[in-house]
């Protein structure tokens, strides 16, 4: 077949095969894509009754239209042999990404979900897949799970999945005896398709139970040496206890995959939006409340809760603060991992940077007991670094050390600092004594000091700080080029210039993803590399889900991430999962109360999901305590917009645009504002603006930016136009298209709907 052009499919190479069908990779080229092709196997093309599953999985598939379920997209036949068109999927079955082993927390929890969808979906259209298992599930190299294979897929008219409505009161109106014996996959069948009883939902939830005990443990829950052995087992045993076999696995978790499995179906879960329910609580398993994920950091309700402050500059040349912010923030990640301790995140205490508070008043802002504090004064290659801990409540000095020690011996200096500490809390680690708290990411003294200066660039965001943060984690890797954390920054920075149109995103793309796959190569375990990768999914592939699990990733490595939180909530409100990207970015918040940029992604979170007054709120509380907290004004502006107050709106594009040097993605957002409100002439100037400053390659336009402005113009046909160009251009706002509100003039247009599906998101409405 290789080589041969079918229909209009074009066949380049043979994927692979089971006992249904011949996949084949292959070019459509008429939409000039690539799909995959299956086949019935010679031997059976002419079996009447294969033909009849073969079509029925054609049919049953073409029915969904779903992100989790592989999307067929035609049927034909040649030669007399029927075949069928599909998308193409790269990546493996979920068989082989368990691979034997149990899965992290996290993982699981995030591909079960995706699997919950897929069934929800399918069972709302009243089709009972009847074979659920893992190598029928498929996790993309993006992250996204797929459902495949329908053909032993049959339809239960009436049979609708939907809140308020159980399975139990539902037609259960399908035989698997009817037909030529029983259909499936013994291990993972349900007692009453085993039993050639009535099939419902709820045998597809058993199922689905099977493959999350599978992914929980990396073995199946009922083995037999035949057919008859596994039948019995199924019917009338107890699998082996999941936590005797992993003891990491959350309670919660427990409690899902016992109640998935239950014999009785009227016992079983009912529908899957309630295992999906109970699969998103589940999910705050790795927070306070619930048993960590043996991945994840330890952490206690109980005893004390500590500041650490960045350090000042006593230096005579006054050229040490990034080091003086980089060892506050190495010490904050180094005390969160202490049994006991709670650290206030990094974020909210650098906030009170300058403002020159007492100990009180930090204590009353950030909800701490202990404040860490100190100094740093360098001399030629010598160090001088005092430090204080000092009780809130009456300012009484707990604890307090000066370090004299070379450069070179700032690693242990911290290790010092860390472990005095907890010896003056009496708190105990079982290897504190004899190890480092944390392991270092690079023995190099000179990188890692270059990659706080880094940090530090990478901090100040618009205020020129991205370039010189990309010149200075390439000098760390240049000194340590296995430096991960390094790697993890410049792609990082990357996302960050393409995502407000400061560079091509082909350029961003290219230099962020090999800078995100070489940190991930380097080191998979950090939660800073698993995060660069998913942001690079998440704004050049527009794979919200793909994102999303590897964010998920990033929490099993360290909850208490706050940049993962706060991007997870962003992916889930891209695919509007509203209520979940509240609870996260409220989580977020707990973690960082002070940070401008999570507390103003709430109001962001809360205009995407049309909530205007709330998040009008959180703009308005975020401005009290940082004025000038651009992404803010922006969402206050964005809200005005919405709500129809174009005065306003105007008003605060145009400081936002002053606070971020009038930049063409500030620019274009005034352009939008004037067009809402009627003003077409300037509206008009802005995109001639922006049009000459991309001709003069003064700056990059993203193109989206001026569709825009012509869909506030009410110009659908030229605000299309500039929507193709930004497709092809690969823009990173496109992952916006479903939920920004100010695409709801041209929502209802057929032309959004194209657009989504190239995109590869499903419409959110």
């Amino acid at each position: 077949m290789i080589g041969r052009t079918v229909s209009r499919y074009l066949i380049v190479a043979r994927l692979g095969a089971g006992g249904m069908g011949i996949i084949y990779k292959a070019t459509d080229k008429l939409l000039e894509r690539n799909v995959a092709l299956k086949f019935l196997p010679d031997d059976i093309a002419q079996d009447s009754e294969a033909l009849k599953r073969f079509q029925r999985e054609a049919r049953a598939a073409s029915a969904l239209n779903h992100p989790n379920i592989c999307t067929v997209h035609d049927i034909g036949e040649v030669e007399g042999r029927p075949f069928i068109v599909m998308e193409l999927l790269e990546g493996e079955p979920l068989s082989t990404h368990i691979g034997g082993r149990p899965m992290v927390n996290e993982n699981l929890i995030a591909i079960a979900i995706q699997v919950a969808d897929a069934l929800n979906a399918a069972h709302a259209k009243g089709i009972v897949h009847r074979d659920i298992k893992s190598s029928n599930i498929f996790v993309t190299n993006e992250g996204q799970t797929k459902i495949l294979d329908f053909g032993i897929a049959k339809r239960a008219p009436g049979l609708i999945q939907t809140p308020g409505v159980s399975s139990s009161e539902a037609p259960t109106v399908m035989k698997t005896t009817s037909e030529a014996g029983i259909t499936g996959t013994i291990s993972y069948m349900s007692p009453e398709q085993v039993l050639g009883e009535e099939l419902d939902a709820r045998s597809d939830l058993f199922s689905f139970g099977i493959v999350l005990y599978e992914m929980a443990t990396g073995f199946l829950p009922f083995t037999g040496n035949t057919w008859m052995a596994t039948a019995n087992a199924i019917v009338n045993k107890e699998p082996r206890p999941i936590f005797g076999v992993n003891p990491g696995v959350l309670r919660p978790l427990l409690s899902i995959i016992e109640k998935a499995m239950r014999k009785d179906r009227s016992a079983r879960y009912q529908t899957a939006i309630d295992i999906r329910t109970d699969l998103v609580r589940a999910r705050s398993g790795t927070e306070p409340g619930f048993p960590p994920s043996r991945s994840g950091p330890r952490d206690s309700q109980r005893g004390p809760k500590i500041a650490v402050m960045p350090f000042a500059d006593l230096s005579a040349e006054k050229d040490q603060e990034h080091f003086c912010d980089g060892i506050a923030e190495e010490l904050t990640n180094r005390l969160a991992q202490l049994a006991g301790v709670r650290v206030a995140s990094r974020t909210s205490a650098f906030s009170l940077k300058g403002k020159d508070l007492d100990i009180q008043a930090v204590s009353a802002k950030l909800g701490v007991d202990q404040v860490l504090s100190g100094s740093v004064r360098k001399f030629g290659k010598r160090l001088r670094i005092s430090v204080e801990l000092v009780n809130a409540s009456d300012g009484y000095q707990i604890w307090s050390e000066r370090y004299d020690r070379d450069m070179e011996d700032i690693f242990a200096i911290q290790d010092d600092i860390a472990q005095s500490i907890e010896r003056q809390l009496k708190l105990a680690l079982a290897d504190t004594a004899a190890a480092p708290i944390v392991r270092r990411y690079t023995d190099n003294v000179d990188a890692y000091n270059v990659y706080l200066k880094g940090l530090y660039y990478w901090n100040r965001r618009f205020e020129g700080g991205l370039g010189k943060a990309i010149e200075c984690f390439e000098q760390a890797i240049q000194m340590d080029p296995s430096y991960a954390l390094a790697h993890a920054g410049i792609a990082d920075c990357y996302v960050q210039l393409a995502g407000y149109s400061l560079l091509p995103p082909n350029i961003a793309y290219s230099r962020a993803l090999k800078a995100a796959e070489t940190a991930l190569q380097l080191d998979d375990s950090l939660a800073e590399t698993q995060t660069s990768m998913a942001l690079v999914t998440l704004w050049f592939k527009w794979n919200a889900q793909g994102a999303e699990l590897g964010l998920r990733k990033a929490l099993a490595l360290n909850a208490r991430y706050g940049l993962a939180r706060h991007y997870l909530s962003l992916c889930l409100s891209y695919t509007g999962r509203f209520q979940e990207a509240i609870e996260e970015i409220r989580y977020a918040q707990k973690l960082e109360p002070l940070s401008p940029i999570v507390n103003a992604t709430a109001g962001l979170v809360l205009y995407y999901s049309r909530r205007y007054e709330e998040s009008l709120e959180e703009c308005r509380r975020t401005l009290e305590f940082e004025p000038s907290a651009h992404v803010a004004i922006f969402v206050r502006a964005a809200v005005h917009a919405a709500k129809g107050m174009w005065k306003e709106a105007i008003a605060g594009f145009e400081e936002a645009s002053r606070l971020t040097q009038g930049r063409a993605f500030w620019l274009a957002l005034v352009g939008y504002a004037y067009g809402g409100s009627g003003d077409r002439t300037r509206a008009l100037e802005v995109i001639d603006t922006l049009q000459q400053r991309s001709a003069s390659q003064q700056e990059y336009v993203d193109p989206i930016l001026i569709a825009w402005v012509y869909t506030a113009l009410n110009d659908a046909n030229r605000a299309f136009e500039w929507f193709d160009r930004a497709y092809e251009d690969g823009s990173c706002e496109l992952v916006l298209t479903n939920v920004l509100p100010a695409l709801d003039p041209i929502r209802s247009d057929p032309r959004m709907d194209m657009l989504i599906s190239r995109i590869g998101l499903s419409p959110t409405r």
